[in-house]
């Protein structure tokens, strides 16, 4: 069973041809998953690289890109191994809460790799849920439905480590009857600012939904 991945709500229209009208057209997807926004910027002439460590969903990403004759770099990996560039990329995306699955320990030194993929003036967008936000409204007891189609998926809150800076959570997939706990990790708007300083200066911080965010930080 892999965690769900939703498709978010983050308009196109603005993430995607702002971004290219400015100059974006060598892009990084970083846990691109079913490949919706890298399969955007490929149809408006981008030279897109994606990278995801699932195998189903990048084979649904290139059933697509070759249904719709669009040319994209599919890279099955972990993006935090695998080397990301130097210096050639105008944008690198972090869409649909990627960052929960990043522990702490280790997000400086993806930082780094991300800031050495992008030119100087490049641009990072992430898409990240307040950890603070979700952690305060777990007020969730029982399952929760979550998906209906193509198979029933309900979730259920485990627990939060304040210590660890996590929050666990199990996936039940009813339809097959298999279980995944997953571990969280919190990050928030000025934790990223804080951490990310080094490299980039934040343009844009917006909230897109009730916990969700979407920031720009730029390449110094």
């Amino acid at each position: 069973i892999e965690k769900p991945i939703r498709l978010n709500d983050v308009r196109l229209d603005t993430v995607v041809d702002a971004l290219v009208r400015s100059g974006a057209t060598r892009v990084l997807d970083l846990g691109c998953g079913s490949g919706a926004f890298a399969l955007e910027f490929a149809a408006r002439a981008a030279r897109v690289t994606a990278i995801d460590a699932s195998r189903t969903l990048l084979e649904t990403a290139r059933e697509e890109g070759r249904r719709r004759e669009l040319d994209v770099l599919w890279i099955c990996g972990d993006i935090l191994e695998h080397k990301l560039g130097e210096a050639d990329h105008a944008l690198a995306l972090c869409i649909g809460n990627l960052l929960l699955d990043i522990p702490h320990p280790r997000f400086p030194a993806f930082a780094a790799a991300v800031a050495a993929a992008l030119r100087p003036g490049g641009c990072w967008v992430i898409e990240y849920q307040d950890g603070v936000l979700r952690c305060a409204g777990m007020d969730e007891s029982g399952e929760k439905m979550i998906q209906e189609e193509p198979e029933r998926i309900v979730r259920r809150f485990l627990a939060y480590d304040p210590a660890q800076g996590t929050w666990s959570e199990e996936y039940h997939n009813l339809s097959r009857d298999e279980r995944l706990e997953y571990t969280a990790y919190l990050y928030t708007g000025p934790l990223l600012a804080a951490i990310l300083s080094r490299w980039f200066r934040r343009e844009t911080s917006r909230q897109i939904g009730e916990r969700s965010f979407l920031d720009c930080f730029r390449r110094r």
